[in-house]
Protein backbone atom coordinates (compact mmCIF):
# COMPACT_ATOMS: atom_id res chain seq x y z
CA UNK A 1 0.00 0.00 0.00
CA UNK A 2 1.69 3.45 -1.03
CA UNK A 3 2.44 5.80 1.67
CA UNK A 4 1.02 9.43 2.00
CA UNK A 5 3.44 11.97 2.94
CA UNK A 6 2.48 15.32 4.05
CA UNK A 7 4.99 17.90 4.32
CA UNK A 8 2.96 21.26 6.83
CA UNK A 9 5.15 24.39 7.17
CA UNK A 10 3.85 27.53 8.68
CA UNK A 11 4.99 31.13 8.77
CA UNK A 12 4.02 33.87 10.55
CA UNK A 13 3.57 37.57 9.77
CA UNK A 14 4.69 40.93 11.66
CA UNK A 15 2.25 42.98 12.15
CA UNK A 16 0.15 44.19 9.35
CA UNK A 17 -2.31 46.82 10.60
CA UNK A 18 -1.93 45.87 14.33
CA UNK A 19 -2.72 42.30 13.03
CA UNK A 20 -0.62 39.18 13.16
CA UNK A 21 -1.15 36.21 10.18
CA UNK A 22 -0.34 32.86 10.53
CA UNK A 23 -0.11 31.08 7.05
CA UNK A 24 -0.09 27.03 7.09
CA UNK A 25 1.48 25.14 3.70
CA UNK A 26 0.57 21.76 3.06
CA UNK A 27 1.72 19.04 0.14
CA UNK A 28 0.30 15.84 0.36
CA UNK A 29 2.04 13.22 -1.81
CA UNK A 30 1.25 9.74 -2.56
CA UNK A 31 3.48 8.13 -5.57
CA UNK A 32 3.05 10.42 -8.34
CA UNK A 33 0.03 12.60 -7.28
CA UNK A 34 0.39 15.77 -5.75
CA UNK A 35 -1.86 18.28 -3.48
CA UNK A 36 -1.27 21.59 -2.66
CA UNK A 37 -3.39 23.35 0.21
CA UNK A 38 -2.22 26.67 2.35
CA UNK A 39 -4.14 28.91 4.20
CA UNK A 40 -3.89 32.08 6.21
CA UNK A 41 -5.47 32.84 9.58
CA UNK A 42 -5.35 36.39 11.34
CA UNK A 43 -4.61 36.28 14.83
CA UNK A 44 -3.53 32.58 15.60
CA UNK A 45 0.25 31.51 16.93
CA UNK A 46 2.57 29.22 15.23
CA UNK A 47 1.49 26.49 17.45
CA UNK A 48 -2.19 26.87 16.83
CA UNK A 49 -1.42 26.93 13.07
CA UNK A 50 0.01 24.29 12.61
CA UNK A 51 -2.49 22.54 14.72
CA UNK A 52 -5.43 23.76 12.14
CA UNK A 53 -3.09 23.12 9.55
CA UNK A 54 -2.38 18.60 10.39
CA UNK A 55 -5.95 18.52 11.37
CA UNK A 56 -6.95 20.12 7.39
CA UNK A 57 -4.40 18.13 5.63
CA UNK A 58 -5.64 14.66 7.76
CA UNK A 59 -9.06 15.82 6.64
CA UNK A 60 -8.12 16.23 2.96
CA UNK A 61 -7.00 12.38 3.04
CA UNK A 62 -9.69 10.14 1.62
CA UNK A 63 -8.02 7.22 2.66
CA UNK A 64 -7.76 6.74 5.95
CA UNK A 65 -6.62 2.97 5.75
CA UNK A 66 -3.19 3.88 3.88
CA UNK A 67 -0.04 4.81 5.78
CA UNK A 68 0.33 8.43 6.19
CA UNK A 69 4.08 9.82 7.33
CA UNK A 70 3.52 13.35 8.84
CA UNK A 71 6.82 15.70 8.07
CA UNK A 72 7.63 18.93 10.34
CA UNK A 73 9.99 20.98 11.60
CA UNK A 74 7.76 21.76 14.67
CA UNK A 75 8.90 19.65 17.77
CA UNK A 76 5.83 20.75 19.48
CA UNK A 77 3.86 18.56 17.39
CA UNK A 78 6.50 15.85 16.60
CA UNK A 79 6.88 15.24 20.65
CA UNK A 80 3.45 15.39 21.23
CA UNK A 81 2.39 12.31 18.54
CA UNK A 82 5.76 10.45 19.16
CA UNK A 83 5.86 10.59 23.10
CA UNK A 84 2.56 9.94 23.45
CA UNK A 85 1.54 13.51 24.89
CA UNK A 86 -1.43 13.67 23.25
CA UNK A 87 -3.30 10.45 24.13
CA UNK A 88 -2.08 10.83 28.03
CA UNK A 89 -3.23 14.37 27.77
CA UNK A 90 -6.89 13.08 26.80
CA UNK A 91 -6.70 10.61 29.47
CA UNK A 92 -5.88 12.93 31.89
CA UNK A 93 -8.88 15.50 31.30
CA UNK A 94 -6.21 17.25 29.27
CA UNK A 95 -4.16 18.50 32.19
CA UNK A 96 -0.75 18.43 32.02
CA UNK A 97 1.34 16.28 34.44
CA UNK A 98 1.66 19.48 36.28
CA UNK A 99 -2.10 19.52 36.56
CA UNK A 100 -2.30 22.53 34.55
CA UNK A 101 -4.25 22.60 31.36
CA UNK A 102 -3.13 21.87 27.64
CA UNK A 103 -2.58 25.13 25.49
CA UNK A 104 -4.44 25.06 22.16
CA UNK A 105 -6.95 22.45 23.71
CA UNK A 106 -9.19 22.80 21.29
CA UNK A 107 -6.64 22.74 18.22
CA UNK A 108 -5.73 18.90 20.11
CA UNK A 109 -8.64 17.72 20.34
CA UNK A 110 -9.66 18.36 16.92
CA UNK A 111 -6.12 16.76 15.79
CA UNK A 112 -7.22 13.68 17.74
CA UNK A 113 -10.82 13.43 16.07
CA UNK A 114 -8.80 13.71 12.74
CA UNK A 115 -5.83 10.99 13.76
CA UNK A 116 -8.23 8.34 15.17
CA UNK A 117 -9.57 7.95 11.49
CA UNK A 118 -6.35 5.98 10.65
CA UNK A 119 -4.85 3.23 10.83
CA UNK A 120 -0.93 4.27 10.77
CA UNK A 121 0.09 7.93 11.13
CA UNK A 122 4.04 8.58 11.68
CA UNK A 123 5.43 11.86 12.51
CA UNK A 124 9.57 12.56 11.02
CA UNK A 125 10.70 15.81 12.31
CA UNK A 126 12.90 17.34 10.11
CA UNK A 127 15.41 20.87 9.62
CA UNK A 128 13.89 23.91 8.93
CA UNK A 129 16.47 23.91 5.86
CA UNK A 130 15.41 21.04 5.00
CA UNK A 131 16.12 20.30 1.03
CA UNK A 132 13.85 17.97 0.27
CA UNK A 133 11.54 19.35 -2.18
CA UNK A 134 8.12 19.43 -0.92
CA UNK A 135 9.39 20.75 2.20
CA UNK A 136 10.49 23.38 0.70
CA UNK A 137 7.86 23.83 -1.39
CA UNK A 138 5.34 23.66 1.84
CA UNK A 139 7.50 26.83 3.51
CA UNK A 140 6.90 28.41 -0.29
CA UNK A 141 2.97 28.06 -0.48
CA UNK A 142 3.12 29.35 3.33
CA UNK A 143 5.09 32.45 2.36
CA UNK A 144 3.18 32.86 -1.08
CA UNK A 145 -0.67 32.62 0.74
CA UNK A 146 0.50 34.80 3.58
CA UNK A 147 2.28 37.55 1.14
CA UNK A 148 -1.41 37.66 -1.29
CA UNK A 149 -3.67 37.18 1.83
CA UNK A 150 -5.45 34.37 -0.56
CA UNK A 151 -5.84 30.56 0.36
CA UNK A 152 -5.88 28.46 -2.56
CA UNK A 153 -5.79 24.72 -3.03
CA UNK A 154 -4.35 23.56 -6.62
CA UNK A 155 -1.91 21.19 -8.29
CA UNK A 156 1.63 21.04 -9.19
Amino acid sequence: MTEINCYISVVKSDAVFDEVYTSCGIVLQSGQHRKTYAKVTPGVSLQVGLLEGVATALGMIQHPHRPVQLYTSMSYLYHALTKGYLEEWAQQQWLTKQNKPVKNQKEWRDLRHELKRFDDVRCRLISGKSQAFNARYSKYLAKQALYTQVPFEGEL
